[in-house]
């Protein structure tokens, strides 16, 4: 384990992005990485945010890039936290920091999802039934409880890739509720 008691204090921030999930009722559109961080892993839509942009922004500008231009017909978008996603490497060496606003987006119907350059085929997953065992691993710390309603604040440690927890997670959680809607 790494030690971490100074990190939160002094870290400056190196990236913003946003990390979306595309929400129908209790089901849950998750695909798999085909490059970068978490590779071959189920993970929601997104990525880094441009200069400029704003979550919304952002996130529909992502879902373009990795859902392969799927049309869809959004009902509400809502930010559900913010995770400060510290990156190490082999060394025990802090390599980035990324401050990831993590997105509900629901949307009218289920949807076929194909794959993309930078994402594998969406699948449907019951919100209660994630496979957390083919996800990032500190997604089991945080995820299930965006979908419980309860927004999260968390600062979570990572190894190379993100396949492995390197200090204990920190998380907050902000009672029940949304930290922003957003309105389109």
């Amino acid at each position: 384990m790494i030690d971490v008691t100074v990190l939160d204090e002094y870290s400056v921030p190196s990236y913003h992005a946003v990390l979306g999930f595309p929400t129908h009722g209790s089901k849950v559109l998750l695909a798999r990485k085909k490059d970068k961080i978490g590779k071959g892993l189920w993970n929601g839509y997104g990525g880094k945010m441009g200069d400029g942009e704003n979550c919304p922004e952002a996130f529909f500008r992502e879902w373009q890039e990795e859902s392969a231009g799927t049309a869809v017909v959004w009902q509400r978008l809502c930010r559900m936290g913010i995770l400060k996603s510290y990156n190490f490497d082999e060394a025990g060496v802090l390599q980035n920091v990324w401050h990831v606003h993590v997105l509900v987006a629901e949307i009218e119907d289920l949807i076929a999802v194909p794959e993309s350059q930078e994402m594998g085929e969406g699948y449907w997953f019951d919100q209660r039934l994630l496979p957390f065992e083919e996800m990032i691993p500190s997604d089991q710390v945080w995820l299930s409880h965006i979908f419980e309603g309860v927004p999260v604040q968390a600062s979570l440690y990572h190894g190379p890739g993100q396949r492995e927890m390197v200090a204990e997670s920190k998380i907050q959680l902000k009672g029940r509720g949304v930290m922003m809607s957003y309105q389109f």
